[in-house]
C-alpha cells in the first residue's frame, strides 16, 4: 500500500477528484506532498545507501537501500495527508482518522517484516512530517490545516475569523 505502484495512481486520482470538486488548493497540496515526498525519499536513500537488516530466516528479502523507510514516509506524505484533507472536507470524521492511523501504522509493519531498522522508520516519519509541514503553505490553506490538525479530533468547530464586535 505504500509502494509507488499503489500510491502514485491513488494520489493522482485524489488530486483530480479534489480539482474537479473545486478544491484546487487542497489538490495542489496533495500533489506537492506526494511528488516531493517520493523524490525526497529516493534522494536520501541513494545518498545514505544503508543496507537492510539481514535475518537468518527472512520473511521478505529486499535489496534496495534501507534508510529512510520509504513506506513509513509514504504513510505520512500519502495517507496522513489524505486523512487531513478528509477531516477538513468530509462531514464525518472517521474516514480521516482511519487514513491517518493506517498511514502511521505502516511504519512499524516494516520493522515487523524485518526489512527496516527502527531508526529507518523513525527517520522516515520525521522526514515526511517535515516535508508535509514545509509544503502546507502551498495549499493556500496553511491556517486551516493547522486548525484541523489541532481541533478535528475533539469535534470543536474551528475558530471564527470574525469576532462579534466587527459584525455591526
Amino acid at each position: 500500500m505504500g509502494s509507488a505502484v499503489v500510491l502514485a495512481p491513488l494520489t493522482v486520482a485524489i488530486v483530480v477528484l479534489l480539482a474537479r470538486r473545486q478544491h484546487p488548493w487542497w489538490a495542489l497540496w496533495v500533489g506537492a506532498c506526494g511528488m516531493g515526498g517520493w523524490m525526497l525519499s529516493q534522494t536520501v536513500k541513494e545518498l545514505v545507501d544503508r543496507p537492510r537488516p539481514v535475518w537468518p530466516d527472512p520473511f521478505v528479502v529486499l535489496t534496495s537501500p534501507s534508510f529512510p523507510s520509504g513506506h513509513s514516509m509514504a504513510g505520512v506524505y500519502g495517507y496522513v495527508v489524505f486523512g487531513i484533507v478528509a477531516l477538513a472536507l468530509l462531514p464525518r470524521r472517521w474516514p480521516g482518522v482511519v487514513l491517518i492511523v493506517f498511514g502511521v501504522l505502516m511504519g512499524p509493519s516494516r520493522v515487523l517484516l524485518g526489512v527496516h531498522w527502527p531508526s529507518d522508520v523513525l527517520m522516515g516519519w520525521l522526514l515526511a512530517g517535515a516535508w508535509v509541514c514545509t509544503t502546507a503553505p502551498t495549499s493556500g490553506r496553511a491556517r486551516q490545516i493547522r486548525v484541523w490538525i489541532g481541533y478535528s479530533m475533539w469535534r470543536r468547530p474551528p475558530p471564527s475569523s470574525t469576532s462579534p464586535a466587527h459584525d455591526t
